[in-house]
């Protein structure tokens, strides 16, 4: 039996393979930091022979990392997962870091800032030479007795929590929670209001007077770079919330919830909220800190990850066991306030740690069929560094409050549309005794010859939109459905359709053209040859939608119906008004809650009652960790 976790039980295959990954990846790390200090250093000569060496030793450690790895866990010996994973890091530590030049213009840089963030204090007793033995603490983060220090005041609750019975129950592969998408993320809205500001800077520079043109050209080139870098995280805000719901259906399809499964989750949060950045997804290889927080050391990372997601994945699986859905939805909750707070305290990626440990717990909660939390600024300090006391159950009290709007938002939507398909309804039924009165030949032909113009309109804008293409491009969904809408009205029969099934044909068209315009509008502008051709048609396509619309209004002579209908068409996201307020929050609108349905003060444990909350619901942007 050679690596085993906490507990003293074998890891799984899986497993093995995951540590292989997370190491290679924190080695990826400390590599591609020390060739930036390395390259950014103005004595190119002197800062070559200083970390070559260090370079060097990671590199071939990388080389043999399989290699090792499979010796350990053929081997007869039992070896505890994560402190096998920090041993290695510190071996490969002990051969490269002797190897410094003391004497060296660089060795102060190196000492003060790539050591600390290495990790391990003795690191820096290396290079003093063997001599010198003076034992070094390490830092208070990285130390065993501060991690238990930390999860040890974690318990689950032996009763449900009061009112998580009125909390509905969501199945992620079918019930769509994108309406919760810019809430969920939490810096969506901060993100808009960061580039509103630095348009608005753009336009100044532009005013000034005092301003050369090449002083103005070069002040707006660095903003449009600043503003772009914001359109392309928060694309990856939406893109993590939607894995982040994939990997919730198969994990709680999963007969057994593994720390490979949660890592590789994880890591995928990580590289959706940080598009385009080569080390996205591996665990990294500085030091950090992110406000009151110190993450742990980067040589540390690993090792301390998988002991806290081995924890997590064992917790889900006895989760899974329970046959109360009260109970159930209750320990889901505490289980995701705990696996954010452990993740934001350990800091393991040099980035989006905040958005990703998010996103990592409304998988949780969605795998346990629960709706993605609403981020709330009551979370705001409750996360401290390794070995300072948190309150795990304040916290999981607020999520509780979270998940609590986040399913008021979703009942009140469904309610909405409910309401809207019976209108559509009611019209449609009046349309078509509407269309019973078209009794003569003469009208009746109008309608034939009407539908035939539309559909072969509709086909010819088909072929056109087909011919926008180019080898390996992956068509986008809004694509394929504007696509298929409009393959489906080229596809009407005018000898036998009705205007009812005419104008269900326009709004399928209209509203996967206008999905189309606003998903490729914007921060990801078609700007470039069969893109922008795209982008057109669409528009176009709506202007082709208004006209058929008006033709068929005169033709039924019931333009106020035919008008009810269209107003109903493509809006099935669109029944809860979220509005983007100027102040420092967002204030969600939802038209049949109260403050009474949500959790009130009554029933709270006395600990939690200072917890503040809002005369009307807010969910703050940008400052929620």
């Amino acid at each position: 039996m050679p690596l085993v976790n906490a507990q003293g039980h074998r890891i799984s295959k899986e497993d093995e393979k995951i540590i292989v990954e997370m190491l290679s990846g924190s080695i990826d790390s400390h590599l591609a930091r020390l060739k930036e200090v390395r390259d950014r250093n103005r004595d190119r000569e002197a800062a070559s022979k200083f970390y070559d060496p260090l370079i060097e030793e990671y590199e071939k450690a990388r080389t043999e990392l399989g290699k090792k790895c499979r010796e350990v866990f053929e081997s007869g010996r039992n070896i505890n997962a994560s402190e096998f994973m920090t041993g290695y890091l510190d071996d490969i530590a002990k051969k490269a870091v002797p190897k410094v030049d003391r004497e060296s213009s660089c060795f102060m840089e190196f000492a003060l800032y790539l050591i600390p963030g290495f990790g391990n204090p003795e690191y820096l007793a290396m290079t003093s030479g063997p001599e010198d033995t003076t034992p070094v603490p390490a830092h208070v983060q990285d130390r065993e007795e501060s991690y238990e220090a930390s999860v040890k005041n974690f318990k689950f609750s032996d009763a449900p929590m009061k009112g998580i019975e009125n909390i509905g129950t969501y199945n992620p592969e079918k019930d769509s929670v994108k309406i919760l998408y810019t809430l969920r993320t939490g810096n969506s809205t901060t993100m808009s209001r960061d580039v509103a500001k630095m348009k608005k800077e753009k336009e100044d520079i532009r005013n000034d007077p005092e301003l050369s043109e090449s002083e103005k050209g070069r002040r707006i080139k660095i903003i449009d770079g600043r503003i772009e870098a914001y359109k392309v995280g928060s694309f990856g805000l939406n893109t993590a919330a939607e894995i982040s719901r994939i990997h919730s259906v198969e994990l709680a399809n999963k007969p057994e919830i593994t720390a490979a499964d949660l890592f590789r989750t994880l890591s995928e949060l990580n590289i959706a909220n940080r598009p385009g950045e080569p080390l996205a997804g591996k665990l990294r290889g500085t030091g950090i800190h992110a406000g009151d927080i110190n993450g742990v050391s980067a040589s540390r990372a690993p090792g301390i990850l998988y002991k806290t997601l081995d924890m997590v994945a064992g917790y889900m699986n006895e989760i899974k066991l329970i046959t109360d859905p009260a109970l159930r939805k209750t320990r889901a909750i505490e289980l995701a306030s705990f696996a954010d707070a452990m993740i934001v305290s350990e800091h393991v990626f040099a980035d989006t740690n905040g958005r990703t440990g998010r996103m990592f717990t409304d998988t949780i909660l969605q795998t346990f069929g629960l709706p993605p939390h609403t981020p709330l600024k009551d979370l705001k300090g409750t996360t401290k560094t390794l070995g300072e006391t948190m309150d795990f159950k304040k916290r999981a009290f607020i999520y509780f409050n979270s998940v609590n709007i986040s399913d008021k938002l979703l009942k009140e939507s469904k309610r909405l549309r409910e309401e809207k398909m019976k209108d559509a309804g009611a019209v449609s039924k009046t349309l078509a005794s509407t269309e019973e009165g078209l009794q003569t030949d003469e009208r009746a032909d109008i309608l034939v010859q009407s539908v035939r113009k539309l559909a072969e309109t509709a086909r010819k804008r088909l072929a056109e939109l087909e011919s926008m293409s180019r080898a390996g491009h992956v068509n986008s969904d809004e694509y394929i459905a504007m696509h298929d809408a409009l393959k489906a009205a080229g596809s009407l029969d005018p000898e036998n359709v009705n205007i009812t099934a005419v104008e269900r044909a326009l709004n399928e068209i209209d509203r996967t053209s206008k999905e189309y315009e606003k998903s490729h509008t914007g921060w990801f502008v078609a700007n470039r040859d069969f893109g922008a051709k795209r982008l057109e048609m669409s528009k176009g396509n709506q202007q082709f939608v208004a006209e058929q619309r008006q033709m068929l209004r005169k033709l039924s002579g019931s333009f106020d119906k035919m008008t009810a209908i269209s107003d109903l068409g493509g809006k099935k996201n669109e029944a809860v008004s979220i509005p983007v307020a100027e102040s420092k929050a967002q204030t969600v609108k939802v038209k049949s809650v109260k403050l009474s349905d949500l959790e009130t003060k009554k029933g709270v444990p006395s600990e939690h009652k200072n917890v503040k909350r809002n005369r009307s619901i807010k969910v703050n942007q940008g400052t929620v960790l």
